[in-house]
């Protein structure tokens, strides 16, 4: 071993190992990946911020601080006098000044008669180096890599053949004035030898371009304006046109650096001495020949250079660019203002002089050529560069002391290359990166890479060696810590895949030979050669893909290993001192290496200007392009890693001489080729990628190239005319698509509406999704270079919607003519006409604009209503709709707000009565923009709520098709201790409802990919209006479906007072229309007034708000595409004659109530709208008649609501005298007979209109208690219709209604109508008293009725604590007994049981009720005796679970019934009294019942446990019982499911968390190592059938899949298509990502229980709840102690202790099955 191999692992072993995260200043550079050049071959890596090496740590003379390099270009034979005569000036004065000539002549050839004139000038101190033979412009051209290497390699070996002469470096032909200096010649060329065995070690073909804030920083400002007419920025010398006097454009050089004016080292071999901008060719190409502006502007960087103390490298020519006065004016300024701080150096000097003052005389290749081993790398971190070299034999470093300026060189601990026998370089790929949080530099090398994880001991026998030596296998990793290097022992921890090593390197080749070795310049070795201490070492070493990189950005690197085996990415933990594997690598099929361990043509870059490396791959079989997730929302499919795939293709046969015309417009060229010489020259640079090889030559610029944006660009089909859009549709036979209107006249548009003059008014939103840019912003340079989806980002926006109304001059039913009505609007969402004007939703606002003086142009604009919530523009409120009671409706868009009213249309300001805001959270909204009224309303619709013709309300979501609002809001607040479930029926009631069947090209899924083919962006439901499309359609709702280019249909079916749909017969699996044109997006539909359906058509590309896109995503994206673009269709039957759109704005009021009787719905609701606008009087005979004389019932029912809109209905019977009389009075008789319609929807909206006084004073005012009103009333019970009498017990409860009677009669008539049930409720709030008598009195008159019928109405009798009530309630019950004898004791028991449950519920105590109920309570006592009796006896378990309900809810004898509750836990009772006795005990309440609960706990059932455990977690206070078992034993931890360990954990009670969270702090786990112990099941085959079972054990309780489970979680039918990770991640850890509708709340009631579930609905008295086990709890908000969000999933963490590896697989196959 080589002693200062020896005395290295002595110090390391002697020294305190610190730890990673030692203390230091304040680090130069926060960029982890500072040191990731080191294992790249890209020329043109440095940048302003680099570390620099500065030209005192090289230079070797104190005073220096800089260098200048004279290089003159383009010597060829024969021009010896020519370039003697330019010279001479300068060498005269330069040996003025240094007494030596320092120029160094870049020669291609020379003649026999050059060489007196080199000899003297080698004398001089010039030299002579490299610039080819042949001065190809650009060396790699015409497909031949032979000529390019013959041309290079042929000059190195002419040069070292010229007398006197070693060439040291070498000049690109024309590297100033195009992109010739390819990392292909770096990679391929220049570091290889030449035939004859010469090489060179120094070039200088990178431009340095220095920026003015590069001279502003140090210390010199840009040149004032002079009589040259081009600016002074040096980027000038880059023109980007030409012109008269600039003949070459250099808009896309790409081979320069900038603000980097310093010696770097490319591929380990070359010292590059970057040429300064401008060489005399560039600035003769910039403003002529021989300019001033050159000298001025050189002089200008050379002052610059010097504060830097860089090296200024001169391009020049004797051609007439530059004159050889004017390099002297140069040389003197250099003299005259900074003297001895400047050098001049030839590159021969230059590099000498690098090697020995700062590489210890060593350079960065050995005498053959081969590489020596030498990194020049900042490894503290200060800003400049130090150094390591590392040969094994010597291995030291230098660390460069900006305070001393001096190096201090301590020893390097480990070898970076060896040397075989053959001489040649053995890489021992040691990697270089930032681990520690100081920013301090840490290596790595190991060549045991993919062993087992224990090494086998082996040897390997040499032929010629008698015995053999054992295989040495070396590990060395060390940390800088600001002094020296330490080594860790074991900081090789947690580096294994599969128990095989990760490492740098594995040796795919022995020899038997000393350790040490020195070459020859002749290859093999010298005559120093050391045979002593032989061992087996490396001929050769391949690359095992490791590399340190910041992927994260954390500032500290993590591992990556990649190759044709291994995929993984490690973390460095301080906590646990080891490496941790992360749960994400590079994407499948992704490899760093080959097998062979070459480069395989993957790259790091940031490609989306987010700040994260993403990964491009190229090679001659495929080509990809994943985009790092920065935003990480498994929900969304966004997971961590390179996640976001933009595309991964193979590629055929490579035809690498054709770039252009062999690839497509996607196509990457390969990175790398096979063959010896595999770097293609690829880099890059300023926003775009480069390519240059001998196959690009012919290209533009000599380059294939192509920006970032264009890279990650989607892929996306181009728009379509409309002409061409309407050849994609597919509609329904026997309909056609025509076009009403495109852009121009219309763009964007979201939501229209006809005017009562005809003409069509449309809303465009035109600013979606983030506004408009600002005018001129977007040419700005700065803006210009970004991706297209940062441009917005980066320029800035403002609100750009419109409104305009198109009009159809021609009248051939094409809109022709465009008005702007009103622009730059924030993100318009509807429009509604109304009187002179138009309503438009826009939050946070709503607004009126009106045209006051004809120009067209909305000259009046109001706010009317604001504080609607903005955000995600797909979900502001939209509107608008006018009702049938002549309120404007609008829908919420799920955003809600808090809404304030401003204005009225005239003007007018909020009153006392109108001035309270209202929050619309969770509710759908109506309005009077004449009053400034303002109502939340029942429901939450996203975009458009819409009505038929009868009235029925519609709405729906994104995921959902359709619902029906069928309980309105304002009924339910008439009694708030009502409570209800939902409001709104769910429609599309068919299995795979969510199916929809586009003919377009699958859509582009930025989120949710597992959606395609389902509705995901349902909106405007459309109820069909008209009779056009024949009476098939007369029930259908149109739905748009944007995100799949389609329009749905569903056919509604009556189902009692809602609806159910279904998709009709003949479209079972197709769309009523769809298009195969990706960029067709119907937002709004609307039935015409000519009959057709109208469809908005936002034409755009993109459609998801970027909320739901992820930011790696949006770069690629031109969010904003279209937006000049869209349409307006319509769907008409075929061989139908159009019908012409009339103009009403011109009738008088007797042709508007005329203009009702249309089968057209706009016209009725525009004529009805009219007439309520202009409340003429005139119209109210007219619209009697139509009532009673109108064929069609729409028309008679709407004429009915326009004389509510004119409010004749007070009015008339304000006119009418009272009085006791049989006879309706004439005035309203219309509204009476039109209870007896004969149509349903006309009897129904006679009772509705009828609420209030109206029909109260028609039918009680004249005629109370008579014939006639029982008549009318009890007759309306009978009524077929449910909808009739659904509104008949809606209107029983109105202001001055007493019809108990009517009540009681539809209660008991209805038992099965349970949405008829909760009308009657809601009526029977005010009285409740009359309301049980009703009931009574239909007892009496025909039937017995059940206790589940009577339980909502015992709840409501103890909400309302009304005494009489009550007893009439006990009175009900003993009368239900009395009065029938077929009355069972199990509904008897049911019966008092509810009651009594009802008022505990209420702290309503017994006794007192007993007392106040004589009779009544006499019969409950012997109900109770007989409960125990039955209870304990061998009764039918029916009998007795009934029995059970009323234990212990008597007055006395709870001590009795406590015993006998425990009794009936015993294993010895069926598990149906056991689960009914649990469920009494927690209703009871108390710490007898917790106890008797707990007690027997080791007997119980695992099925009665968990009730018990249920009953326990209802009850804070009995929640401490639960935990006291734990602590002492009695309850297992384990036997606590997660779910019911999460509730605890996150208590709201700190006491009763902190208790919890200590006791099942066992079972807790880290999610990611949990997550990453499952990642086996990957690679797992599982078994459906063994998985159905886990899921009907484990989740169906929460999930519904194939029809089996619950409905509370997302049914897993929907994720089957998700990835494994992302399965195990939402399982396994189900708090990394939860949508909000699955968050759990604890709501605590008055009465002390606790439930805890998620929020399935709200109505404005109740929640409703569901729980983990499916339990579901309808809370009344006035019972609310308090709610809770925990933050959390309500599916626990946890599953990994029901569910193994193998358990999951199994259970994963299932939810795959088909």
């Amino acid at each position: 071993m080589h002693p200062c191999r020896h005395f290295l692992l002595a110090l390391a072993s002697a020294i305190y190992c610190l730890p990673l995260a030692a203390a230091s200043a304040a680090p130069f550079s926060t960029n982890a990946n500072r040191l990731a050049y080191l294992d790249e071959d890209n020329p043109f890596y440095p940048h302003r911020d680099f570390p620099k090496l500065i030209t005192p740590q090289w230079v070797g003379e104190p005073g220096v601080e800089a260098v200048v390099i004279l290089g003159i270009d383009d010597f060829r034979a024969g021009q010896a006098a020519k370039y003697e005569t330019f010279l001479r000036p300068i060498l005269d004065r330069l040996k003025q000044r240094d007494g030596r000539a320092p120029v160094s002549i870049f020669t291609c050839t020379y003649a026999s008669n050059d060489l007196p004139q080199f000899a003297a000038w080698l004398r001089e101190g010039l030299s002579a180096e490299v610039h080819t033979l042949a001065h190809p412009c650009p060396l790699l051209q015409k497909g031949s890599f032979t000529n390019a290497w013959d041309t290079y390699h042929g000059g190195v070996d002419l040069l070292n053949e010229l007398p006197g002469n070693k060439p040291v470096a070498f000049r690109m032909p024309c590297c100033d004035s195009m992109n010739s200096p390819s990392p292909r010649f770096y990679a391929e060329i220049f570091n290889r030898t030449s035939p004859k065995g010469n090489f060179l070690q120094a070039d200088s073909s990178v431009m340095c371009m220095l920026t003015d804030d590069f001279l502003k920083r140090n210390g010199t400002n840009p040149r004032p304006q002079t009589p040259d007419p081009i600016p002074s920025s040096f980027r000038k010398y880059f023109p980007a046109q030409t012109n008269a006097v600039t003949k070459k454009s250099l808009a896309n050089f790409g081979t320069y650096i900038e603000d980097y004016p310093y010696p770097y080292v490319i591929n380990r071999t070359c010292w590059e001495f970057p040429a300064m901008v401008p060489s005399d060719w560039e600035a003769f190409n910039a403003h002529g020949p021989t300019n001033a502006a050159t000298v001025a502007d050189w002089q200008l960087a050379l002052d610059a250079v010097v504060r830097a103390q860089g090296v200024f490298t001169f391009i020049f020519h004797p051609h007439g660019w530059i004159r050889a006065d004017q390099i002297i004016q140069f040389i003197d300024h250099a003299e005259r203002t900074h003297g001895k701080k400047v050098k001049f150096l030839t590159f021969k000097e230059a590099v000498e002089r690098l090697n020995r003052n700062m590489l210890l005389g060593h350079s960065l290749r050995e005498v053959n050529g081969v590489h020596n081993g030498a990194r020049v790398l900042d490894i503290n971190n200060d800003g400049f560069m130090d150094f390591v070299w590392g040969t094994g034999r010597d291995n030291v470093m230098g660390v460069w002391k900006a305070s001393d300026s001096a190096w201090s060189h301590p020893l390097f601990g480990a070898p970076i290359v060896e040397f075989n026998l053959a001489g040649e370089s053995v890489d021992r790929q040691l990697r270089f990166g930032l681990v520690q949080t100081n920013g301090y530099a840490s290596y790595f090398s190991d060549n045991s890479a993919g062993l087992p994880r224990v090494l086998p001991k082996r040897t390997i026998g040499v032929p010629t060696v008698s015995s053999p030596a054992p295989i040495q296998y070396d590990v060395h990793w060390g940390h800088f810590d600001g002094t020296t290097w330490r080594q860790f022992d074991d900081i090789r921890k947690g580096l294994a895949l599969d128990d095989y090593r990760v490492g740098t390197a594995l040796v795919s080749a022995w020899e038997h030979r000393p350790l040490i070795l020195r070459p020859s310049a002749k290859g093999g070795f010298g005559p120093d050669d050391t045979r002593g201490n032989e061992e087996a070492r490396p001929v050769a070493m391949r690359d095992f893909g490791v590399r340190f990189r910041d992927f994260d950005r954390d500032g500290r690197c993590e591992l990556l290993v990649s190759n044709d085996k291994q995929n993984a990415l490690f973390a460095w933990s301080d906590a646990e001192r080891s490496w941790k594997k992360l749960p994400y690598a590079l994407p499948p099929g992704l490899a760093l290496v080959n097998e062979r361990g070459e480069d395989n043509g993957l790259r790091f870059v940031d490609l989306n200007g987010d700040g994260f490396d993403d990964l491009l791959l190229s090679n001659e079989k495929e080509y990809a392009i994943y985009l790092w997730a920065k935003d990480v929302k498994p929900n969304l499919g966004w997971h961590a890693g390179w996640s976001h795939k933009v595309l991964h293709e193979q590629r055929g046969a490579p035809q690498l001489s054709t770039f252009n015309s062999q690839l497509s417009a996607k196509e990457i060229p390969p990175f790398v080729r096979s063959g010896p010489h595999r770097n293609n020259g690829a880099w890059f640079a300023r926003g775009q990628l480069f390519v240059q090889n001998e196959d690009t030559a012919h290209l533009p610029d000599h380059v294939w190239r192509k920006p970032f944006s264009e890279l990650i660009a989607f892929d996306m089909p181009a728009p379509k005319t409309p002409a061409e859009s309407q050849q994609c549709f597919q509609v329904r036979p026997g309909f056609r698509v025509e076009l009403v209107a495109a852009e121009p006249l219309v763009m964007s548009p979201v939501a229209f509406e006809w005017g009562a003059d005809g003409k069509l008014w449309v809303v465009e939103m035109t600013d979606y999704p983030n506004g408009v840019p600002r005018a001129g912003d977007l040419q700005s340079p700065s803006v210009a270079s970004e991706p297209a989806g940062r441009r917005l980002q980066v320029a800035g926006t403002h609100g750009g919607g419109r409104v305009k109304f198109l009009e159809d001059t021609d009248g051939d039913g094409r809109y022709d003519k465009a008005t702007v009505f009103l622009e730059n609007i924030p993100f318009p969402t509807g429009i509604m006409p109304w009187r002179k004007g138009v309503l438009i939703s826009a939050a946070p606002n709503i607004l009126y604009a009106e045209d006051t003086d004809g120009d067209g142009k909305a000259d009046v604009v109001r706010v009317l209503f604001t504080g609607f919530r903005e955000g995600n523009q797909q979900h502001r409120l939209n509107g608008f709709e006018m009702g049938l009671d002549n309120w404007i409706y609008g829908a919420n868009g799920d955003s809600g707000g808090t809404v304030s009213f401003v204005s009225t249309v005239s003007g007018s300001q909020p009153s006392t009565t109108n001035s309270q805001p209202v929050s619309i959270s969770g509710r759908d909204f109506r309005f009077r923009p004449d009053t400034g009224e303002f109502e939340a309303i029942e429901g939450q619709t996203q975009f458009g709520r819409r009505r038929d013709d009868w009235g029925n309300w519609f709405g729906n979501n994104n995921p959902t098709w359709l619902w029906h609002y069928w309980l309105p809001d304002r009924y339910l607040r008439r009694n708030p201790h009502l409570a209800v479930k939902s409001s709104k029926q769910m429609l599309a009631n068919y299995p795979d409802n969510t199916r929809c069947f586009p003919i377009s090209v699958p859509p582009i899924r930025f989120n949710q990919p597992q959606s395609v083919g389902h509705v995901t962006s349902g909106c405007s439901p459309a109820p069909y209006r008209d009779d056009l499309f024949g009476p098939g359609f007369a029930t259908s709702v149109f739905i748009s479906e944007p995100v799949h280019n389609l329009v749905h249909r569903e056919v509604l079916e009556p189902d009692g007072v809602s609806f159910t749909s279904h998709r009709a017969p003949d479209e079972q699996d197709r769309e009523f229309l769809a298009s195969t044109d990706n960029w067709f997006r119907p937002t709004m539909l609307k039935t015409g007034p000519d009959g057709a359906l109208y469809i908005a058509d936002f034409y755009r590309f993109v459609l998801e708000h970027p909320e739901w896109i992820a930011p790696e995503t949006q770069a690629r994206l031109d969010l904003r595409a279209g937006a000049d673009k869209g349409r307006i269709w319509r769907v008409v039957p075929e061989n139908q004659p159009r019908r012409q759109i009339p103009n009403l704005a011109k009738l008088n009021t007797t042709e508007l109530v005329a203009a009702l009787n249309s089968p057209s719905g706009w016209q009725r609701d525009t004529a009805q709208r009219l007439l309520v606008e202009r409340q003429d009087k005139a119209a109210v005979e007219g619209l009697k008649k139509q009532v009673v004389e109108a064929k069609n019932p729409k028309v008679r029912m709407q004429a009915l609501c326009a004389l509510e809109g004119l409010g004749q209905f007070a009015s008339l019977i304000a006119m009418e005298p009272a009085g006791r009389t049989n006879q309706i009075p004439s005035s309203l008789s219309f509204l009476v007979n039109a209870l007896d319609d004969t149509h349903p929807a006309v009897r129904e909206q006679s009772l509705r209109i009828g609420e209030g006084a109206v029909l109260s004073d028609a039918l009680s005012r004249w005629t109370p208690g008579s014939s006639l009103a029982n008549h009318k009333l009890q007759g309306l019970t009978q009524d077929p219709s449910p909808r009739v009498r659904f509104q008949l017990a809606f209107l029983a409860g109105s202001d001055g209604m007493h019809w108990e009677n009517v009540l009681g009669k539809l209660a008991v008539e209805n038992p099965n109508e349970p949405k008829l049930q909760t009308a009657i409720l809601s009526s029977g709030g005010r009285k409740v008293e009359w309301l049980m008598q009703g009931i009574a009195f239909q007892i009496l008159k025909t039937q017995s009725v059940s206790p589940a019928l009577l339980q909502p109405y015992f709840d409501l009798v103890a909400a309302a604590k009304e005494p009489r009530a009550i007893q009439a309630a006990f009175q009900l019950i003993a009368l239900n007994s009395s009065v029938r004898t077929n009355v069972s004791e199990v509904d008897q028991f049911a019966l008092y049981a509810g009651l009594i449950d009802a008022l505990g519920q209420r702290g309503i105590a017994l006794e007192s009720v007993r007392a106040t109920n004589g009779n009544s309570a006499t019969a409950l006592t012997a109900a109770f005796q007989q409960a125990r009796t039955t209870a304990l006896s061998q009764s039918a378990i029916g009998n007795r679970q009934s029995a059970i309900t009323l234990l212990g809810r008597g007055p006395s004898g709870r001590a009795e019934d406590l015993a006998a509750l425990a009794t009936l836990l015993k294993p010895q009772q069926p598990a149906e009294i056991q689960a009914a006795a649990v469920a009494q005990l927690a209703k009871l309440g108390g710490s007898d019942s917790a106890s008797a609960l707990i007690a027997d706990w080791k007997a119980h059932s695992p099925a009665l446990r968990e009730a018990v455990l249920g009953a326990l977690l209802s009850r804070p206070a009995w929640i401490d019982t639960l935990l006291a078992a734990v602590e002492r034993g009695q309850v297992a931890p384990t036997q606590i499911s997660p779910a019911q360990r999460q509730k605890l954990t996150t208590h709201p009670q700190a006491a009763l968390r902190d208790r919890a969270t200590k006791l099942f702090a066992a079972t807790s786990a880290d999610r990611a190592k949990v997550i990453k112990d499952y990642a086996a099941v990957a690679t797992l085959t599982g078994s459906a059938t063994r998985g159905r079972e886990l899921f009907t054990k484990n989740c169906s309780v929460c999930h519904k899949l194939k029809g089996e489970g619950h409905e509370i979680g997302p049914d897993l039918g929907q994720v089957a298509t998700r990835d494994t990770d992302w399965l195990l991640t939402a399982i396994l850890d189900p708090n990394a990502a939860v949508e909000s509708r699955y968050l759990a709340y604890t709501a605590e009631t008055k009465s002390g229980r606790e439930f805890t579930g998620i929020i399935t609905a709200e109505t404005p008295n109740n929640i409703v709840m569901k729980s983990a086990d499916g339990t579901e709890e309808t809370i009344l908000r006035t019972d609310l102690k308090s709610l809770t969000g925990s933050g959390l999933s309500l599916m626990p963490e946890g599953m990994e202790s029901a569910l193994k590896p193998q358990d999951m697989a199994d259970l994963l196959a299932f939810i795959r099955s088909k």
